[in-house]
């Protein structure tokens, strides 16, 4: 593949910026990643069928701790453990392939993304341009396909894991195992890294770099056929050896130059995301309103007055509320976006909210908690803004 070199190389760096090789396999990928892996080799497998390969697949502790935090099940002594076909069903259902049609359109959109994908990593730009125009209609067009919702937002799992299954871009195991680690909804940001690696590739983007090493490279001593026939023996394998050295020392320059620039272009990469992530954070900090977490309570009351036909807004109010619609709209338009759904009520244990901020008393062993969120975070790319802010919900 003709630019697979490079896009290792952007997939090492994307594990090293995100430390997923310190990150646990979460129970929900590794499931999902069976479901995703068994329908991709296998479209028309049975629901009995997938719900037995389940059952035998993961432990019991496994599946009871994903019963507990999918399903929001409390299991006790005597329960049903394993999945049954209800189960299944819903996982499904959260796939968004819980139909026969659903499932046609989750495996013909996965490998006609895939192929197209793969043709512009074999240097096809039209492919390729065709892969992204597309990629961006079935996954993040909002007018397209609206009943599918589901479906859209686990095509870029499902990419991967055909990736994956056929070791396109020919990663090795370790890599492949860091993977399978990322979060379902995190896989996108993944995929981003990768087309702007390609964008790189076919000048569709310019990285900002400098070179002078084709003018070194003009440097190198190369002695003339006439000049040698007047030389003496020893003079000619003297400027024969001289040139070697020369030419390793070339060598070793070309080298230490393309990891220097390398480094430098990570370096740079790094302050910006530095630089943005502190331009957020500032913006959704409390010197400015949590201008952020108020956004879905802003939205909302935007409705409320569009709404009201009792009493219309003044033209002076009018003015401001389409103000703060825009400002909301290129926020969106920026690629913020919302980490959890806020005022979503769920049960959780203490390790559903590890990476959350928590008002409430303590947990108690492996108590569990009706739980509300009432911020829903926010991330940039791969920048996590704000972690989503949870309450615990008196009765």
């Amino acid at each position: 593949m003709k630019y697979e070199f490079e896009l290792k190389r952007a997939t090492k760096r994307y594990i090293e910026n995100n430390k997923l090789e310190e990150v646990k396999n979460g129970i929900n990928v590794r499931i999902y990643t069976l479901v995703v892996e068994l329908l991709l080799k296998n479209e028309d497998i049975k629901t009995n069928i997938l719900m037995y390969t389940l059952n035998n697949a993961f432990s019991l502790e496994d599946i009871v701790k994903f019963r507990k935090k999918f399903f929001k099940e409390i299991i006790g002594d005597t329960d049903e453990k394993d999945f049954g076909i209800d189960q299944i069903l819903k996982i499904q259902k959260h796939l968004g392939i819980n139909t026969i049609e659903r499932k046609h359109i989750f495996l013909e959109r996965t490998r006609e993304l895939t192929d197209l994908f793969l043709q512009g990593c074999n240097g096809d730009k039209e492919k390729y341009l065709e892969f992204k125009e597309k990629y961006e209609e079935y996954i993040f067009n909002k007018t397209f396909d609206t009943e599918n919702y589901t479906l859209k937002k686990y095509l870029p799992f499902s990419i991967l894991n055909l990736l994956i299954i056929n070791n396109d871009l020919g990663l090795n195991d370790r890599t492949i195992e860091t993977l399978r680690k990322i979060k379902l909804e995190d896989v996108k940001y993944y995929i981003a890294i990768l087309k702007k690696e390609l964008d790189f590739q076919f000048d569709m983007k310019k990285r900002r770099r400098f070179s002078k090493l084709d003018e070194i490279k003009k440097l190198t001593v190369s002695t003339p056929l006439t000049l040698q026939n007047n030389l003496s023996s020893v003079t000619l394998e003297t400027l024969k050896l001289e040139n070697e050295q020369l030419k390793s020392s070339l060598n070793l320059c070309e080298r230490n130059f393309e990891k220097t620039l390398e480094t430098m272009e990570e370096e740079i990469n790094n302050a910006i995301s530095d630089r943005l992530k502190d331009f957020f954070i500032a913006l959704n900090s409390a010197q400015y309103g949590n201008f952020l977490d108020k956004m879905p309570l802003i939205e909302e009351t935007l409705k409320n007055i569009r709404k009201n036909k009792e009493q219309k807004p003044s033209q002076d109010i009018n003015r401001i509320l389409i103000s703060v619609k825009n400002i909301i709209k290129f926020l969106k338009d920026q690629g913020i976006t919302p980490i959890r759904e806020i005022n979503s009520i769920f049960e959780g244990d203490v390790d559903d909210i590890d990476e959350m901020d928590y008002v409430g008393e303590e947990f108690i062993g492996d108590e569990t908690k009706l739980l509300k969120i009432v911020a829903p975070g926010y991330r940039y790319e791969n920048i996590i803004i704000s972690i989503p802010k949870v309450e615990e919900v008196k009765e």
